[in-house]
């Protein structure tokens, strides 16, 4: 009897702890949009964070962007989930992005928007056009780490441009 009573309590205590890791997902407080939703923002400028769920890159995004989003910053950034929402999620021939899968420079109509892959990150300013700013977790990490701290930004530059913009200038 005492072995049986110690094996239930063993039994409940590895249940409730297999419950407890399994439920250690954090939550995050974001602004979520849907994809009829991109271009109707009130804020004159804003991002638009694009992630599918069960993305693992998408995922590492989120803690940086959930930090950004709860601190006070001049970023107005939204998200996107495009798990269910295949009909932007589609790929270019010429467009913009590293392989040109992108279709986001002066769009202003979601419904001729192509987005090639997630995470992605493009900007919609007051005219309601959107600009394509970068994709894949490190450049997005690195972008969101550049508007964080823009005045003590160093230059990465990659094939000649830095992810804030600035061109490469070769001294002689």
């Amino acid at each position: 009897m005492y072995y049986l009573k110690n094996s239930l309590l063993l039994i409940l205590i590895l249940t409730l702890l297999i419950t407890m890791v399994g439920c250690n997902k954090q939550e995050y407080t974001i602004n979520k949009i849907n994809v009829d939703e991109i271009y109707t923002q009130e804020d004159n400028e804003y991002y638009v964070y694009f992630y599918q769920k069960n993305c693992p890159y998408c995922e590492d995004c989120f803690e940086v962007i959930n930090e950004y989003i709860n601190n006070p910053s001049e970023l107005n950034l939204y998200v996107c989930d495009l798990t269910n929402n295949q009909e932007i999620k589609r790929k270019n021939q010429s467009g913009q992005g590293p392989d040109g899968g992108y279709l986001v420079d002066n769009v202003s109509d979601y419904k001729n928007l192509w987005i090639a892959g997630v995470p992605s990150l493009i900007k919609i300013k007051e005219n309601d056009n959107s600009y394509y700013v970068t994709s894949g977790r490190k450049n997005i990490l690195a972008y969101i780490e550049y508007l964080n701290d823009k005045e003590n930004h160093k230059h990465n530059y990659v094939d000649g441009k830095c992810i804030c913009g600035e061109i490469e200038t070769k001294e002689e």
